[in-house]
Order: C-alpha cells, then sequence, then structure tokens
C-alpha cells in the first residue's frame, strides 16, 4: 500500500472516530426538553385538592302545604356536576321515580317536573316524602341506569325504597353523592 493511500485511511479513521464520538455525545442531548418561556413556568402544580362532598338542595317552589288540586313544582341543586335522581313516597303508601341520571350543573338549580308534565297534589290527603339524590356518576336506579324523565311507579313502599337505595349506593364512596328529603302535606 502506497503511504499516501495509507495516510488518507488513517486520516479517514480518525476522521470518523472524531465523528463516531461527536455522535455518542449528540444522542445522548438529542432528546427534546422543555423550557421555561417566563420566570415562574416551571413551578410544580398543587396537589389536586380533595375532593368536596356532594351537598344538594330540595325547595319546593311555593308552600308544602296543599289543597287537593293544587299544582307541585321543586327545585334542585348541586354543589357538583353530576346526576340527579328525584322520587317521592306518596301518603298511599306508593313510591314513585320522577327522574333518574338527570345531568346536573354545579350550582344550578333545575326546575322538577321538566315542561309536558305536572305534579299535582291529589287524593290521599296525608304527608309525601320527596327524596332528591345526587350522583357524581350515572346511577343504575329503577330504570335501567339511563337517563329517564318518565315518571314510574317502582311498586316498593317506602322502607323497600330507602333500603334499595342505600344498598345500590353502599360501594359508592360518601363523598361521591348526596341527599336530601322533604315532606309535603297534602290536605283537603
Amino acid at each position: 500500500m502506497r503511504y499516501s493511500t495509507l495516510k488518507t485511511l488513517c486520516g479517514s479513521a480518525a476522521l470518523f472516530g472524531l465523528l463516531a464520538s461527536s455522535d455518542a455525545v449528540l444522542a445522548q442531548t438529542r432528546d427534546l426538553t422543555i423550557e421555561a418561556t417566563r420566570p415562574g413556568a416551571n413551578r410544580p402544580r398543587p396537589a389536586p385538592a380533595q375532593t368536596l362532598p356532594v351537598n344538594v338542595s330540595l325547595t319546593p317552589v311555593g308552600p308544602s302545604v296543599l289543597p287537593i288540586g293544587s299544582r307541585l313544582r321543586l327545585r334542585v341543586q348541586s354543589n357538583n356536576n353530576g346526576f340527579g335522581h328525584l322520587y317521592i313516597a306518596n301518603a298511599s303508601g306508593k313510591v314513585v321515580m320522577l327522574t333518574e341520571n338527570l345531568p346536573l350543573r354545579a350550582n344550578r338549580a333545575v326546575l322538577l317536573p321538566r315542561a309536558g308534565l305536572v305534579l299535582r297534589a291529589t287524593p290521599q290527603t296525608g304527608d309525601n316524602v320527596v327524596y332528591f339524590l345526587a350522583t357524581r356518576s350515572r346511577f343504575p336506579g329503577f330504570a335501567g341506569g339511563g337517563f329517564s324523565a318518565t315518571p314510574l311507579d317502582i311498586q316498593i313502599n317506602a322502607a323497600q325504597f330507602e333500603a334499595q337505595i342505600a344498598t345500590r349506593l353502599s360501594d359508592t364512596p360518601r363523598n361521591r353523592w348526596g341527599s336530601t328529603k322533604q315532606t309535603i302535606r297534602v290536605t283537603d
């Protein structure tokens, strides 16, 4: 081999070695990096706040003592986004679902029953208990787990209703639902 060819090969090998080591260095620094473009942008975020419990309200629009024939509207609200469920245990002993899995927005009142329906005080006189439940996720209630605004006689009494609700909520953490009840008296 001629000296000039050997010199060229050695020079190329040295240059290749230099490039190879440069590639190794570059390979270590080729990752994308994030840099702050304004002061304080890289501050760590605070830990998420603990989930607030679900607080609900249920109020009649008007008096809670009604003569037979009067209409009743109810205002329901939750402090969290989620789903609302409204039931009535009538004085006759029958429990009726008015709505289940009604979408709720935090701190926005909803009037029930919705347009097209009327809740009217009819005989039997006595105390009717209205139950309002709000959950953060859909509730496997009495109408199949989807949204329902069609009243449904669920054919159980108030004690059975309360026991079934407790059973259905037993696996749900307490901060993921809230409930309240209101007595509405129907008089002659």
